[in-house]
């Protein structure tokens, strides 16, 4: 701490193979060491420490935004609501923690970013002062919706009643990016850069930027930026590998990929054998036709492949299916070649994004 106090230390033994568990065990005990810590002046207005330090637990796992340690924050906060119903920084986060699931993850997004609504609903009924369950709105309204006036106002709602909430700044900024106002993004997630320098999210989204300003070279230098960091962020070999393949850096593409394998597709795509590619993209519309991937995934696919109807086809699907890569297709150079076809033209005005 500031005055040389220490609050915490405690040493672990395990494998490379027990590393989740492990983290799960830090961020607990870190999170109960701060709970009995914290003074009562700073502490949020909840009655059961241990709650307090289910969600701080909870809210550490939920940053590495990775599908296991975002299960485990859900599982956490359920828990903490269960211990205080009337928690509302919890309900928040729970509203936030869904909504990380429902993005990205291969789920349907229909049974994550709904019950984030109601969670981000219910810590405002608790508490109408806080930022956090209006930010969670705004992202629902983007991501899910595709209701952008409402996203900004609610975006706009949470820096009113908390200029210092640097996660606020990062969502506003995607939105922005869809919206190709990318000077503004850019100054969002400097705010929340600032804010929150060790959210290496908030990286992620730069790096992201950098892309839709086909600015190849920066989503390299961001990435490495990133795993310099954190050595095994998956997020951020997932920017490097894109910025390698935007550039067509293969040697370079699949050095990255054996440290952090991409995907049969991505890979198959690198190695550029036409065999391979119709092989596992063949796989992937069947896992996808059977609900274990996003249609989003294969329309992606078929556009990097050059099969354009097959690609135009399950962007629909993905519209329809409420998909958060959707909101990008208008800024993202990989559309380039559909951009001024009438039926991509279609989904990009029913998303609102034109």
């Amino acid at each position: 701490t500031r005055d040389g106090f220490t609050i915490w230390s405690q040493t672990y033994d395990g494998t490379t193979s027990d590393w989740m568990q492990i983290e799960s065990q830090i961020a607990g005990s870190i999170a109960q060491a701060l709970a009995r810590k914290i003074s009562p002046k700073d502490a949020p207005a909840v009655h059961d420490p241990e709650a307090h330090a289910l969600y701080l637990e909870a809210r550490y796992l939920w940053n590495q935004r990775n599908f296991p340690a975002e299960l485990k924050s859900v599982d956490l906060l359920q828990q903490a609501i269960a211990r205080d119903p009337n928690y509302a920084l919890a309900w928040a986060a729970l509203a936030d923690a869904l909504i990380a699931i429902g993005d990205v993850e291969e789920v349907d997004p229909a049974g994550y970013l709904p019950r984030a609504r109601d969670a981000a609903l219910k810590a405002l009924q608790l508490d109408p002062s806080l930022a956090e369950p209006h930010a969670a709105l705004g992202m629902v309204a983007c991501h899910y919706d595709y209701d952008w006036p409402t996203a900004e106002r609610e975006y706009k709602k949470a820096f009113e009643l908390n200029p210092s909430y640097g996660s606020a700044h990062q969502y506003y900024a995607l939105g922005l990016m869809a919206h190709g106002r990318f000077a503004e993004a850019n100054t969002q997630l400097d705010i929340a850069r600032r804010l929150d320098p060790l959210a290496l999210i908030v990286d992620v989204d730069l790096a992201l930027l950098h892309k839709f300003q086909r600015d190849f070279d920066g989503v390299i230098a961001v990435s490495k930026s990133i795993l310099q960091r954190d050595p095994n962020y998956h997020l951020g070999y997932s920017m490097l590998t894109t910025g390698y393949y935007c550039e067509r850096r293969w040697n370079d593409w699949r050095a990255a990929d054996a440290k952090h394998p991409q995907g049969e597709f991505l890979r198959a795509m690198a190695n550029g054998h036409p065999d391979e590619i119709e092989r596992a993209f063949g796989k992937l519309m069947d896992e996808a036709k059977a609900g274990a991937r996003r249609p989003y995934d294969v329309g992606h696919y078929a556009m990097m492949k050059g099969d354009r109807s097959t690609a135009l086809e399950w962007l629909e699907k993905s519209y329809q299916h409420h998909d958060y890569w959707m909101l990008f297709i208008n800024v993202d150079p990989e559309y380039d070649a559909i951009r001024s076809d009438p039926r991509f033209q279609a989904i990009v005005h029913r998303l609102g994004v034109g």
